[in-house]
């Protein structure tokens, strides 16, 4: 072993749990960058050692259910398998109540936009189906502009059947004006796409539709659509929302 990186992940009176990440002597010591991104492991980290605790402690399903919620960082909201709001943390209930552009009436989440709003539903639609069909999980984002400000960025993950909930989807919503936004240059570099193809997913993911980016980049539709059928085939994905979660989970700094 050549170098260590001891990041402090929880602390009492009485211990402190530690995570301990390793180097050889071929991969060299650590630099500041490297620690950086270890340093954004450790939230979730925490998460994990507080759910945990939580389980150990045998809690009541709903118990269970609002412990995990407000282990989340983000603003979240749970989702039953009919798209009802069944809870949220402390921080979701906050959006709701400083944000015009989404709201929840009838146990539903609600858009002011219409084609977010489609969106949406078609999103929860998939997630609630990934449960039924026994699918792959795989997650979807949503950018939901604002007027004046930066775009809300929603993330929406099935949540399989278990002792908890029959199914359901969980869904977190972070503010980007404390996150940089990929660049093109990011994207090209990391998913190995043309310059014009990374353009297209700048786009996509500061919240433009296809109809906006072609406006933007001074090309028809058309060509837009072929870029990102092409940038499906290079990244494995097959949908706008699934597109999107990659490259943010990826980069999203």
């Amino acid at each position: 072993m050549l170098d260590s990186a001891w990041l402090v992940v929880d602390a009492s009176d009485t211990h402190i749990i530690l995570l301990t990440v390793q180097r050889t002597v071929a991969q060299g010591p650590y630099v500041p960058g490297e620690l950086e991104a270890l340093n954004r492991l450790v939230p979730f980290v925490r998460q994990t050692v507080g759910l945990a605790q939580t389980f150990h402690q045998h809690p009541s399903a709903e118990q269970s259910l609002s412990a995990i919620a407000e282990l989340i960082s983000e603003a979240a909201f749970v989702l039953n398998n009919r798209g009802h709001v069944v809870l949220s943390n402390q921080r979701g209930d906050e959006l709701m109540g400083r944000e015009q552009c989404l709201a929840i009436r009838g146990q539903r989440i609600c858009f002011q936009s219409s084609v977010v709003q489609k969106a949406f539903l078609g999103a929860v639609t998939r997630a609630s189906g990934v449960v039924v069909g026994d699918e792959t999980a795989r997650p979807e984002t949503l950018i939901i502009g604002r007027d004046k400000e930066t775009p809300l960025v929603m993330t929406l993950r099935p949540l399989e059947h278990n002792e908890l909930l029959t199914g359901g989807v969980l869904i977190t919503v972070i503010n980007s004006d404390s996150r940089v936004f990929p660049s093109a240059e990011e994207i090209a570099e990391y998913f190995l796409l043309s310059p014009v193809e990374a353009e297209v997913c700048e786009d996509l993911v500061t919240g433009l539709s296809l109809k906006d980016i072609a406006a933007k980049r001074h090309k028809s539709e058309a060509t837009i659509r072929s870029y990102l059928k092409q940038i499906f085939h290079k990244t494995g994905q097959s949908r706008q929302g699934q597109l999107i979660s990659t490259i943010l989970s990826a980069l999203l700094r």
